[in-house]
């Protein structure tokens, strides 16, 4: 050993030699062991529906409602099992269980009962690709309409006969995201009209598929928390009835910091008015494009002319869903298209008047790859 041929290092070296011995064993655990048996009923039932708030996956749930997208069963897993265990997780855990609803093949007619009788529990968040009927929206609003937060509606189109009262919208008084898809025609008469202050906690609008009278209710509102409106149905209302976007532009465009309009939609305002006056607060502005009606061309640029330059203006994206499949289309498109980006060099009059424009996306890459 090296100790023996060097004493010197056999100077330098300190340790102690250790015996070789069995790790010690773990008590065994007590069977008889009840957790928090010490805490009160009240604390004992507060720090269980955590646990189950988050063991059921609802901030991932929630995120679902507000992104539109699932995320996969191998994550959130299933939660029905949990509400089996005992009576007390059934109770704290039923209404983590229905926060958070997305209908896909369920019965409609199976759902309207459960809101009727009750054995629904109110909901946070709820998003239906399955069209429900006009009568069911009613009941969500009657059942959860001072809790929930976030809706996705696709709604059974229904006849101009049979107009329906706007007072439904009075009974979602903490609804921060709405999107609405469907063709209902509501009763303009003042008498059927909600309160002016209806909607007061709405943050996000996003609309498609809808009926004019719905553009004129909603011009009528204050809506103070508005930020983000998005316009952009592939088919704007019922044939022959036009929509008129001036006037809900004109009603809350200063309070908008973000839109999101197609080519057609552009078109129709900038030819009298200026999408840039009517909000001047705008930091982000979405173009669509709809190759059935527009051949993915771009918009003009006279839609960013404004009275006095708008500083607030920092992004620009251009959506294109459909480009053309046959390369002289295509061609002539992606030249329409170079023309349209160089209008914001620097020096140009269309960049003098978004002069803080920062990012102009047309595309996106996963980064993950």
């Amino acid at each position: 050993m090296v100790l023996q041929t060097s004493p010197t290092s056999g100077q330098l070296l300190h340790f102690n030699a250790s015996s070789e011995s069995e790790p010690p064993e773990m008590p065994s655990l007590n069977p008889f062991f009840v957790p928090m048996q010490r805490a009160s009923v009240e604390i004992q039932a507060k720090i269980w529906s955590q646990i189950l708030y988050f063991a059921m996956c609802c901030p991932q749930r929630e995120e679902n409602a507000i992104t539109g997208r699932l995320w996969p069963n191998r994550i959130t897993g299933p939660r029905l099992p949990m509400l089996l265990v005992s009576k007390t997780f059934l109770k704290l855990g039923l209404p983590h269980f229905h926060a958070h609803i997305w209908l896909r093949s369920v019965s409609k007619e199976a759902l309207y009962t459960a809101l009727q009788s009750g054995t629904l529990k109110p909901m946070q968040t709820f998003t239906t690709r399955v069209e429900i009927p006009m009568s069911t929206v009613i009941a969500i609003a009657q059942h959860s309409g001072n809790c929930l937060a976030v809706m996705r509606l696709a709604i059974q189109d229904q006849p101009l006969s049979q107009p329906e009262s706007t007072r439904v919208f009075s009974e979602f008084s903490t609804i921060k995201r709405l999107h609405w898809k469907g063709v209902v025609p509501f009763n303009l008469e003042p008498n059927a009209r909600c309160p002016p202050d209806s909607l007061s906690k709405l943050e996000f609008l996003s609309m498609k598929q809808m009926d004019p009278s719905l553009v004129t209710i909603l011009a009528g509102l204050a809506l103070p928390a508005i930020r983000v409106l998005r316009c952009a149905p592939p088919s704007n209302s019922r044939p022959g009835c036009p929509l008129e976007w001036e006037p809900l532009l004109r009603a809350h465009g200063k309070k908008l910091s973000e839109v999101q309009l197609t080519v057609g939609v552009l078109g129709e305002i900038c030819e009298q008015l200026i999408l840039l006056d009517l909000c001047p607060n705008l930091t982000s502005l979405e173009i669509i494009t709809y190759r059935a009606t527009h051949l993915a061309a771009p918009p003009s640029t006279t839609i960013f002319t404004a009275q006095h330059p708008r500083l607030s203006l920092t992004k620009l994206k251009c959506t294109i869903p459909n480009w053309p499949q046959k390369r002289t289309a295509g061609a002539e498109i992606m030249l329409r298209w170079g023309v349209f980006l160089s209008a914001f060099d620097l020096g140009t009059a269309t960049r003098a008047s978004v002069p803080n424009l920062r990012e102009i996306s047309c595309c996106q890459w996963p980064i993950h790859e």
